[in-house]
């Protein structure tokens, strides 16, 4: 039988409190009610989740709570690369926002990589028990790709050039041709010392070129690839990975790319466990 998740709810106010506590009861629930405490509660116990209101006081005796603790306790969270209790995955947290403040979430979400929020009040229906399951998940979250995965992925490319690992998971045909494709253009960025923002994309065209096929099978094929290979990590490896984790897209220059900030490349004897 699977650990009941452990949620961190940090929230002030003793009815919504009271409200969780009942609404919630098939997680492990603990609670903070400042900032203070929301730090303790993180540095002296692992959590699967955490459920972040914005508004809140720094101490229990504050009476000024502001927006911008909860931007800080989340910041803190990222900064600090907390993980999900017994996972690589980036300590998934959830904001709790009150209505009117669409603007102000997706600003802590591009901008503090929170991966998602909840406007208050909650309601009647089960969208917030479906955000939290989302989020413990690890995904359709909203955040960034480079906050999903909390450790590396490590790609090699056998010398033939017929099969790509990626950690544990071997892959060939067609998703090992594409790799190929990116890696190629990768490995010239990561001897040259660039910064990660830095690094370059091929444009959906020149990609589809190179593969020798079309626009729109090249698209189909990625889209494919990240199914594929989200499916593995959490059926075979037991981790979460986002869409853009290993191929990542940008929309200002609506290529592709292996995103520097979380793939490795590794010589083929370099890998572990790699069957000879």
């Amino acid at each position: 039988m699977a650990p009941t998740n452990r949620i961190l709810v940090v929230e002030d106010d003793r009815g919504i409190r009271e409200l969780l506590a009942d609404r919630l009861r098939q997680f492990d629930l603990a609670f903070a009610t400042c900032q203070s405490e929301a730090y303790e509660q993180l540095q002296s116990a692992d959590f699967d989740l955490v459920l972040l209101d914005l508004r809140l006081p720094r101490k229990p005796d504050d009476m000024k709570p502001t927006n911008q603790v909860g931007i800080d306790i989340l910041g803190e969270i990222r900064k600090r690369r907390l993980v999900k209790r017994g996972s690589a995955m980036l300590m998934p947290v959830v904001v709790m926002t009150a209505y009117g403040s669409e603007k102000l979430s997706a600003q802590v979400l591009v901008e503090n990589g929170a991966n998602d929020y909840i406007p208050k009040p909650f309601g009647t229906d089960r969208t917030l028990e479906h955000k939290i399951e989302v989020a413990l998940a690890g995904e359709g979250a909203l955040v960034p790709a480079a906050n999903i995965v909390g450790s590396v992925v490590r790609l090699s490319f056998h010398p033939e050039g017929t099969l790509v690992r990626i950690e544990a998971l071997s892959y060939r045909g067609a998703h090992c041709g594409l790799l190929r494709a990116l890696g190629d253009l990768f490995l010239k960025d990561w001897q040259a010392l660039r910064a990660p923002e830095k690094f370059d994309g091929i444009r959906g065209e020149v990609l589809a070129d190179q593969l020798g096929i079309s626009g729109q099978a090249a698209r189909a094929r990625i889209v494919k690839f990240r199914q594929d290979v989200k499916r593995d990590f959490r059926e075979r490896i037991g981790r979460a990975i986002g869409d853009n984790d290993i191929v990542e897209n940008l929309r200002d220059w609506q290529g592709y790319r292996l995103n520097p900030l979380v793939v490795r490349i590794l010589g083929w004897d370099q890998m572990p466990d790699i069957d000879p």
